[in-house]
């Protein structure tokens, strides 16, 4: 291969150079089954799932709202701006369909990622309940978007129970929205971080000296209610307690 000289301007817009714009589609299930905790529980999820994108610089995201019906809320091109809020919040309305075509919903995630040209990954993050009413069709356009390499992760957050499990390959349920980012950390990189556990270990082992900046948080929550009143005095005791014994283990094995 001759290239006059420009191997290296190759090599780097191939493997180094270039930003990876990962398209990503959000998926929400606005039916009467999701009335109550489960909605309240996703509009807490998109304030959060949102931000982080944002703050990520991935711009590069649609939004679509279904029930009985699918609705297009924001496209992969659109820029997420107070017309995009507007709109989205507008569509947020958990009393008014009774039916719940999520098929329809994810068959639309997925040709809206396949017109998508992007060098990183396709994603689609579904927040629903296991109320369906498509039957097999589901697991066939789960099979479509996974062929056109677009991952599919179903998500509930609330304290209802669900059935993910059933109709969806990958799917992860918490108790509460900030419980997310850390589900979302152990399904989508949990075997990085099990690759990467053992890193501190090879610092210690190779330099045979421990770390320099080890640090710990710890926060105290006290009840100082009336009711609290005659256990104060023990609880900042035990408190004293704590502190100074985790100090000392500290200093025992960081010396």
């Amino acid at each position: 291969m001759t290239t006059e000289w420009t191997y290296k301007k190759i090599f780097s817009a191939k493997l180094a150079g270039g930003k990876r714009d990962h398209a990503i589609c959000l998926v929400l299930d606005v039916s009467t089954s999701m009335f109550g905790t489960l909605s309240i529980g996703m509009i807490k999820t998109i304030v959060v799932f949102i931000a982080a994108l944002r703050k990520l610089s991935l711009e590069n995201f649609s939004i679509i709202v279904f029930g009985r019906d699918v609705r297009l809320s924001k496209t992969n091109e659109q820029s997420w701006y107070a017309a995009s809020i507007y709109t989205l919040i507008q569509q947020l309305r958990f009393d008014r369909d009774d039916d719940t075509n999520d098929a329809d919903a994810l068959e639309t995630a997925s040709d809206l990622l396949i017109q998508c040209s992007t060098r990183g990954e396709k994603k689609i993050f579904i927040l629903t309940d296991d109320y369906i009413t498509c039957g097999n069709r589901l697991s066939m356009i789960q099979q479509r978007a996974e062929d056109h390499n677009s991952d599919l992760i179903a998500m509930a957050i609330s304290t209802d129970q669900t059935n993910l499990k059933s109709p969806y390959k990958r799917y992860l349920q918490c108790a509460a929205t900030y419980g997310l980012l850390k589900t979302l950390r152990f399904l989508v990189f949990g075997e990085m971080i099990q690759d990467l556990a053992g890193e501190r270990e090879k610092i210690l082992i190779n330099s045979g000296h421990p770390l320099s900046d080890v640090t710990v948080d710890i926060c105290f929550c006290l009840d100082c209610t009336g009711s609290m009143s005659r256990w104060l005095s023990a609880a900042k005791e035990q408190m004293k307690i704590i502190i100074e014994g985790i100090t000392k283990l500290i200093e025992k094995e960081y010396p």
